[in-house]
């Protein structure tokens, strides 16, 4: 009707920075139905050259990451620390329309730039989330390589991640 507004809801973005200065060594279940468990949090790695611990260069990434986001017209919402299971499930009540979880991998000398890791199959997360991850992935790695200007590694595809499995919004 005249009067009421007609702009778009703004687009929400969950973001997660990877890891935390201490883990969590307890154990929580690694999908929904499954007995696999895995360490709540663990403190991730270093870098190979800097020695800088994973979770202070995934909380300045996360950091920059909202700030472009919010700049670009998104609502973001960070959250942290929690397990990552916690944190899945937090994202999913969000309301928010992806979740993003931010890592700086340990891999081989030759590894080197952008890295997504989606679904390996609807298993857990149903067809419709695996959908739109596999497709949110495609898209986050080009855009990531393109403004880093760092060729893409590689896309993964694995139902290993805690946080990934929970999801209920594309992750």
């Amino acid at each position: 009707s005249a009067g009421q507004s007609t702009r778009k809801k703004k687009k929400t973005i969950f973001i997660a920075a990877g890891h935390q200065e201490r883990g969590i060594s307890s154990r929580e279940r690694l999908a929904p139905g499954s007995s696999a468990t895995k360490a709540k949090l663990t403190s991730g790695t270093s870098g190979v050259s800097t020695g800088i611990p994973e979770y202070k260069t995934n909380l300045a990434i996360a950091k920059a990451t909202r700030k472009a986001l919010r700049k670009a017209g998104y609502k973001v919402i960070m959250l942290r620390p929690l397990s990552n299971q916690q944190r899945t499930r937090k994202a999913n009540k969000s309301g928010a329309n992806l979740h993003i979880c931010i890592h700086c991998n340990a891999g081989s000398s030759r590894a080197k730039g952008p890295l997504v890791i989606v679904p390996a199959s609807s298993r857990y997360v149903g067809k419709k989330i695996y959908n739109k991850s596999c497709r949110l992935g495609s898209s986050l790695i080009s855009a990531v390589a393109k403004s880093t200007g760092k060729k893409a590694n590689a896309t993964i595809r694995s139902n290993y991640y805690t946080t990934i499995n929970w999801a209920e919004i594309p992750t």
